[in-house]
């Protein structure tokens, strides 16, 4: 049997904790349930899957991107920092958009950059190679031809 932890919030499950974050959003159970699987025809079998899933008693668990992506929707984050207090994790603070942008835009300009050297790099190796053999296959004609001539 589970050992029921209550964390600073009060939650005492997991999936307490996910129900919160529902409630708190303003969204209603079937909507959410809509928004993670819209390729579910039967609406009533998400709103079940998903309300099974709500309640640690049934055998209903989500996977782990399915619930990252509930708490990304509702914009509600009291399931991470259920597991942190249960794991006695401090908990984190969310990154800011615009620091996560220029970060992106940082790394993604570095990637071009050493792309963009490797390339030339590489084009500079190959001309180099080209080079060599046109020596060789002069090497080669010079040799044939004294050969031929001797």
């Amino acid at each position: 049997m589970k050992k029921k932890i209550q964390d600073e919030s009060g939650y005492e499950s997991f999936e307490d904790a996910l129900r919160v974050c529902i409630i708190k959003s303003g969204y209603s159970i079937e909507r959410v349930a809509r928004e993670l699987w819209p390729y579910h025809k039967n609406e009533h079998y998400a709103y079940k899957k998903l309300w099974d899933a709500l309640h640690e008693k049934r055998s209903q668990k989500l996977e782990l991107e399915e619930y990252i992506f509930i708490m990304n929707f509702c914009k509600c984050y009291d399931p991470l920092y259920y597991m942190c207090d249960a794991t006695l994790h401090e908990r984190p603070e969310p990154i800011s958009l615009e620091i996560e942008t220029e970060t992106l835009k940082e790394t993604l300009l570095k990637t071009a950059q050493e792309f963009n050297k490797k390339v030339f790099d590489l084009a500079d190796k190959l001309e180099k190679r080209e080079e060599i053999e046109k020596i060789q296959r002069g090497k080669s004609n010079v040799v044939e031809i004294e050969k031929s001539t001797g």
